[in-house]
């Protein structure tokens, strides 16, 4: 996978995670694989390597950080 790309996830049942579960582990965070699984047919949880997980936290504290002080400047000026 080559940097700034997004990977498509792999749709799985929660039957085929139990089924999998070391494999889906591997491949997520070996591999940088995706996964979103599915119960009853819906979206429940998605399954991502924990280094990815830190760099969304890290993007997330950063654009609220950036709303924040946005957010202040605008007061100010009124």
């Amino acid at each position: 996978m080559s940097k700034g790309s997004k990977p498509t996830p792999t749709v799985i049942s929660s039957t085929n995670l139990q089924r999998n579960f070391g494999d889906m582990i591997r491949r997520a965070g070996r591999d940088g694989e995706h996964f979103i699984v599915e119960r009853d047919g819906f979206p429940a949880i998605a399954i991502i390597s924990a280094t990815e997980y830190e760099m969304l936290i890290q993007d997330f504290k950063r654009v609220n950080l950036s709303k924040a002080r946005s957010t202040q400047h605008t007061k100010r000026k009124a």
